[in-house]
């Protein structure tokens, strides 16, 4: 992700934690990205126990600066045990899922001595940081709401220390085993755990992703959770219709729901997954009566988050099918032209996708295709996107300061362009998809590595959709023109 300078020169939180000297300890992500946290030196005489509740304290870039000048120093005259993320830059990769689910939102973390400790913090904690807004952290219990303060049960003595937060961490039950802490969501203490905390505040509340019980919303039955990000949940529902104005059981539909929470994943400029939804259903509305996205059914509000109701469509993903042998090339290569020939209509109509990979494309019966997930859409009106955003091996790692932060349509062409070039090469070589998937590419995603395996024609194509190619496709409508000629039985019979 690009950091914009007013966030990565003169940082405001590291300049915090170097006036108040506290230590540095950079924790390695699985997927090679690196967090500093800063903690104070004290935390390495206390005495904590090996396991128990921690407090963790959300925070936007917008008021982690507030967050900190008030509740740093609390913590350090009363010699508590912390830790607080050591730059708004690496704040903002946290809370936009690059470090995980379960760390969205950790601002600070706080380690109590004990249950009775950990009691008497939240309630300083939540008096002295009322008024601030902040994301809900998925893996904790929210003290209520509307509140910035968390807690949940788990490892604690090597935590500060530990140079490795996604290491398996295990924590003890009564009987003496051992189990994972997992920092589920579901279940932020264990069911063999008491908890003392919630006693003290009735009102508290668990991630939005446990909407699974009875009728939510006073319409959906929630059949799965197809994915859980920070901006919010996608799940496949049956929709019953309003309850209230229609007692009729004829109308159950399954639909998919798409969830935005307020302040989610939010960017630099403000705008945040609420925002995005909009934008989609916006896009969506137009695109549905070209055959090109699923029918946008309803867009409602529940609990403060906004839910954008879809009709379900697609049996597979283009990436499930990427990745099935059943599937020919020649039937993959139909999926392709006909995401591309949505492409085209899109781009006459001056709307570029902008996102486009194998996960945003639906397929139902082996050859119909619609597109789905619009919010990064690009087009008249559209919300400012001054961070980058985009599917591994699917855009140009070279457009990225072309594109941010300026409406620079050639830009988008060729961004859409380039992922029409790999979905070619996903389905062509599948090594080289598998590979991808599999974090094992570095250099351009590995791409120029598998060329040799292309046949002449689908090389041809997939060299002219990059940007840097001599003779690159101008628009989407020539590469569809070429695409259509492929002598595909030819290329097939040759595989």
């Amino acid at each position: 992700m690009n950091i914009p300078a007013r966030l990565s020169l003169e940082d405001p939180i590291t300049k915090k934690a170097n006036k108040y000297n506290l230590e540095k300890l950079e924790i390695f992500h699985k997927s090679s990205y690196v967090i500093c946290w800063r903690f104070p030196k004290y935390n390495h005489e206390l005495e904590l126990p090996e396991q128990g509740f921690k407090i963790h304290l959300s925070a936007t870039i917008f008021n982690s600066e507030n967050i900190f000048d008030i509740v740093v120093p609390f913590l350090l005259a009363k010699r508590v045990g912390f830790k607080v993320v050591g730059s708004n830059s690496e704040l903002l990769s946290l809370n936009t899922n690059l470090f995980g689910y379960s760390q969205v939102g950790k601002f600070i973390t706080i380690y109590p001595h004990d249950d009775n400790d950990a009691i008497l913090l939240i309630k300083d904690l939540e008096e002295i940081s009322q008024g601030f807004t902040s994301p809900r952290i998925p893996s904790d219990i929210r003290i209520h709401p509307c509140s910035i303060v968390h807690y949940r049960y788990g490892r604690i003595n090597s935590s500060s220390y530990n140079s490795n937060i996604y290491s398996h961490n295990y924590i003890t039950r009564p009987d003496g085993s051992e189990e994972q802490d997992k920092r589920d969501p579901k279940l932020p203490v264990p069911n063999w755990i008491e908890d003392p905390i919630c006693k003290h505040w009735p009102n508290n509340s668990h991630d939005s992703s446990n909407i699974k019980s009875g009728l939510f919303a006073n319409r959906f039955i929630i059949l799965r959770t197809l994915r859980q990000r920070a901006k919010g949940g996608v799940y496949l529902a049956l929709d019953f219709g309003d309850t209230k104005r229609n007692n009729s059981l004829k109308t159950i539909k399954r639909v998919v729901l798409k969830e935005a929470r307020p302040l989610g994943e939010i960017e630099t400029s403000g705008v945040d997954a609420t925002h995005r939804i909009k934008w989609q259903a916006h896009i969506q509305k137009k695109l549905h009566p070209l055959g090109i996205a699923p029918a946008i059914i309803d867009l409602v509000s529940v609990m403060g988050n906004i839910f954008l109701i879809m009709e379900e469509f697609g049996s597979h993903s283009l990436h499930e099918i990427l990745l099935d042998h059943s599937f020919s090339l020649m039937d993959k290569i139909k999926l392709i032209i006909s995401t591309t020939e949505h492409l085209a209509i899109m781009h006459d109509m001056e709307i570029y996708f902008f996102d486009l990979s194998p996960d945003n494309i639906r397929v139902e019966n082996r050859e119909h295709v619609k597109l789905v997930d619009f919010e990064y859409a690009n087009a008249k009106n559209s919300p400012i996107l001054d961070s980058e955003v985009g599917t591994v091996g699917f855009y140009y790692d070279l457009l990225k300061t072309r594109i941010s932060s300026k409406n620079d349509t050639k830009s988008f062409i060729y961004r859409d362009i380039y992922a029409i070039g790999s979905l070619l090469l996903a389905a062509a070589c599948p090594k080289w998809y598998e590979s991808l998937k599999e974090n094992k590419l570095e250099v351009d995603w590995g791409s120029c590595n598998f060329m040799g395996e292309l046949s002449r024609e689908i090389k041809e194509i997939v060299l002219k959709t990059r940007p840097d190619s001599t003779h690159s496709y101008q628009s989407m409508k020539l590469l569809l023109n070429e695409l259509k000629t492929l002598p595909i039985n030819k290329i097939v019979a040759n595989t």
